[in-house]
């Protein structure tokens, strides 16, 4: 039960950072999107793997950890995941855009 919940939170807090990070933007939206367009390869591989593992979670949070497992993930590496993720504007987005509201 704990790892389901610091999952859960950590998917909050990646989810916060990113709306925060698209509010505060006032006129550099041009910066954004051409940020989003120079995402690495890296990145992306990033972003796609805490999104699938973040769809799978949402939609079985009780089988958390045999998820993780099946991800090649520890419950650590998985939040240390998405704290990178939630710490890069550009990532952020492509999470949120993946995952969802």
């Amino acid at each position: 039960m704990r790892t389901t919940w610091t999952l859960i939170a950590a998917a909050t807090v990646a989810g916060l950072n990113a709306c925060s990070s698209n509010s505060g933007s006032g006129g550099g939206s041009g910066a954004a999107a051409s940020s989003n367009q120079n995402a690495s390869a890296s990145q992306n591989t990033k972003v796609d793997r805490a999104a699938a593992v973040a769809r799978a979670l949402s939609s079985n949070p009780g089988n958390a950890d045999e998820i993780l497992r099946q991800n090649g993930m520890t419950e650590q590496q998985y939040e240390s995941l998405l704290y990178e993720i939630a710490a890069d504007p550009a990532m952020s987005a492509e999470y949120s855009a993946k995952v969802g509201p």
